[in-house]
C-alpha cells in the first residue's frame, strides 16, 4: 500500500540523516502521513509539532514541561499554539509556558489552567478555555477537547475536568489523548467520522493505561498511525513498546505503529 511504501521510505531517509547528526535522541520525527506536521518528541508527554503555514513554520507544543531541568525548551523555538491537558505538574509548568510565550502565543487549556495562568498574569486574550466538546479555531487550525479521565472508583483524573485534544490542520487530525484510560467514549472515535491520521496515547501505570488497554483503545477507534507517549510507569519502569506493537499488529492490523523516544536514555533505541 501506498502509505506503508512512504512509512518504509520516510524511515530510511531519517536513519540516513540520523548518521549525519551528533545526537538523535530527540530528533524530529519526518511524519508518516502526508501533510501532517514534523513531530519532535521531547519527554513524557511534551511534544512539539511544526507545521508549515503558507511557506513559513508554525509551531504548536502539547505539556510543554522540563521537569528535570534539561534546558530542552531554551533551544526551541517560540510558541504559536500551546494545548495544555490538564494541571498536573508533569503536564503543566508555567515557567516553561513563561519561557515559549510571545507576543501572539495562544494557549488552549481547561478551565481549572486557563484560571491558574489568569492569575498569574497571562494576557486572557491569549487563553482560551475549553471544555469536554468543546473547540475553537484559531487560525487554519480546528482545536477540539475530548474526554480524558480515568474509570474506576476514585480515579486520580476525574470525569468532565481535563481534556484529550484533537489538532485539525486543513483536514489532516492528530488525536493526544493527555491521561485517561480506555474510556467508552473511545469506542465511536469520540463521535468523529474519519480515522485520527495520527494518535498519540498515554501508556502509563498506575495512572493511564496499561500496555494492553492502550492496545485495546487503539483497536477501538483505529487510528492511521497511533505512538505510545507518557510510558515511564511510576516505579520509574517502561511501558513494554515491542508488547505494545505486537497486541496493535495482532487486534489492529490496518494501524501503523510508529515509536517515538520520549526519554533520555529511554527504552527506545535511536531509530525515531
Amino acid at each position: 500500500p501506498k502509505m506503508a511504501s512512504n512509512l518504509f521510505l520516510t524511515r530510511v531517509l531519517f536513519l540516513f540523516l540520523c548518521t549525519l547528526l551528533p545526537s538523535c535522541s530527540h530528533s524530529a520525527s519526518l511524519g508518516v502521513v502526508d501533510g501532517l506536521p514534523k513531530i519532535h518528541p521531547i519527554e513524557h508527554a511534551s511534544i512539539l509539532f511544526t507545521y508549515n503555514v503558507n511557506g513559513n513554520n508554525l509551531y504548536v507544543y502539547n505539556d510543554p514541561v522540563d521537569a528535570k531541568g534539561r534546558g530542552y525548551f531554551q533551544k526551541l523555538p517560540k510558541a504559536d499554539i500551546i494545548t495544555i491537558t490538564h494541571s498536573h505538574s508533569d503536564h503543566f509548568q508555567p515557567k516553561t509556558l513563561r519561557l515559549l510565550f510571545k507576543a501572539d502565543t495562544m494557549i488552549v487549556g481547561p478551565p481549572d489552567v486557563i484560571e491558574n495562568l489568569t492569575l498569574l498574569g497571562f494576557n486572557a486574550k491569549q487563553l482560551v478555555e475549553l471544555k469536554n466538546y468543546q473547540n475553537t479555531t484559531l487560525g487554519q487550525f480546528l482545536i477540539s477537547a475530548v474526554p480524558a479521565y480515568n474509570t474506576g472508583p476514585n480515579p486520580h483524573h476525574p470525569p468532565g475536568k481535563w481534556n484529550g485534544y484533537v489538532i485539525n490542520f486543513k483536514g489532516q487530525t492528530i488525536y493526544i489523548s493527555g491521561d485517561t484510560s480506555y474510556i467508552k467514549e473511545m469506542n465511536d472515535n469520540f463521535g468523529f467520522v474519519e480515522r485520527f491520521d495520527h494518535s498519540f496515547l498515554c501508556m502509563n501505570l498506575p495512572y493511564t493505561m496499561s500496555v494492553e488497554e492502550a492496545a485495546n483503545a487503539t483497536a477501538a477507534f483505529l487510528p492511521k498511525v497511533v505512538t505510545p507517549d507518557h510510558y515511564r510507569n511510576a516505579d520509574n519502569s517502561f511501558g513494554n513498546l515491542t508488547l505494545f506493537t505486537d497486541l496493535v499488529k495482532e487486534k489492529a492490523p490496518s494501524v501503523v505503529v510508529d515509536l517515538m523516544n520520549f526519554y533520555p536514555n529511554g527504552p527506545v533505541d535511536c531509530k525515531h
